[in-house]
């Protein structure tokens, strides 16, 4: 009985959302996608334009990935943002980011600063508060 029910409860967002068509606000957006798999989210917005594999440093081992879409959702102005990034970690969304810009993207902001790559990591042992 548990697994029928763990399997339903896995499956109604694809049910939900079989038309083909997701929610283009911020908000409800995100209540759609959180509880996708990555294999559902690639069915519904289809490859994402950038994707990054995240590996550990000291490993080498894939940890997750960086997906993002142009153009995809909407502000509760009703304005487009530039990205929409995907974090996707075991196969699930752990992170959803609206952006207007990025630096070294293809929707660089004009006062966004360089980032180095020593600056956008943490140091060896320690990671984000998600973990």
């Amino acid at each position: 009985m548990k697994a029928i029910l763990a399997a339903l409860v896995l499956f109604l967002p694809a049910v939900a959302f079989a038309d083909g068509a997701l929610p283009l606000d911020e908000t409800n957006f995100v209540a759609a996608v959180q509880n996708l798999t990555k294999d559902q989210i690639v069915a519904l917005l289809g490859q994402p334009t950038t994707a990054i594999e995240v590996k550990d440093n000291s490993t080498g081992e894939l940890v997750g990935y960086a997906w993002d879409y142009d153009h995809l959702n909407t502000s509760t102005a009703g304005d487009y943002y530039k990205t929409t990034e995907l974090d996707l970690v075991d196969d699930r969304v752990v992170t959803i980011i609206f952006s207007n810009g990025r630096s070294g993207s293809d929707t660089d902001s004009e006062s966004a600063p360089e980032m180095g790559p020593e600056e956008n990591t943490l140091p060896q042992g320690q990671c984000m508060p998600s973990c």
